[in-house]
């Protein structure tokens, strides 16, 4: 009698989820800030991705401050994966938010007021895997619209 064993050895796959955040920068409204990013693998190739930037107040003088926040809905398009390193293109929605709270100047009060414009973004970023948790990533894009602006994002995601 012959008894035969097949072992089959299963890798781990990446979950498709990563999530994250770290430090952004953006050119024309010359602050910077903190974001908070979602990446959804979809295929080897294509990933959907949403964040959500919260720029420092900016004082502008005279009592006038502007609050800047952005939201983002982005497709990346993995055009180079060799380990550790992962290279996108970016492509999507921008939303710029603006706030600017009541303030008093020359003795007169002006009241607050909030604003927003759509955008496009165009960019590319990068990944490196530190490890089967966490990467670190890079990020530059060009947001196209009414208020164009360039945007620099640094930061970590965690694979979940």
């Amino acid at each position: 009698m012959h008894i035969q064993i097949k072992i089959k050895i299963i890798k781990a796959q990446d979950s498709p989820l990563k999530v994250g955040g770290g430090l952004t920068y953006a050119s024309d409204i010359s602050t910077a800030g903190l974001f908070i990013k979602g990446n959804y693998t979809i295929t080897n190739q294509w990933e959907a991705a949403a964040d959500f930037n919260y720029f420092f107040p900016k004082n502008y003088g005279f009592g006038v401050k502007f609050n800047w926040m952005a939201l983002n809905f982005n497709a990346h398009y993995i055009f180079h994966e060799q380990e550790p390193m992962t290279f996108y293109g970016i492509g999507g929605l921008n939303i710029l938010m603006i706030h600017i709270p009541s303030y008093t100047t020359l003795g007169a009060k002006v009241g607050s007021t909030t604003d927003s414009n759509i955008g496009l973004n165009l960019g590319a970023g990068g990944r490196y895997k530190i490890n089967d948790k966490l990467s670190g990533l890079g990020e530059v894009k060009f947001v196209v619209g009414n208020a164009s602006y360039l945007q620099l994002n640094v930061g970590i995601l965690y694979n979940l």
